[in-house]
């Protein structure tokens, strides 16, 4: 089984509405397409020990100014 080839990138969200109040949300992305993969935490930092827990080598990208505002980081 080979690996999917697409982009794959961790979008960081602070208190999304799909979720609990007060919970940080992780959500891998392949390309523009949303997955599965969800990490959740209380705090930004718990959430971010999480996700170079389960991928070490990530990079942190900066939020665009036109990002909806629940989006804090992106991390590929």
């Amino acid at each position: 089984m080979s690996e999917d080839p697409r982009l794959k990138l961790w979008v960081v969200y602070k208190h999304p509405r799909d979720f609990p109040p007060g919970k940080w949300v992780a959500r891998a992305w392949r390309n523009d397409d949303s997955t599965d993969e969800v990490l959740v935490a209380d705090g930004l930092e718990e959430l971010r020990g999480m996700l170079f827990e389960r991928e070490p080598f990530l990079a942190c990208i900066a939020r665009s100014p036109g990002d909806d505002p629940v989006i804090v980081e992106v991390w590929l």
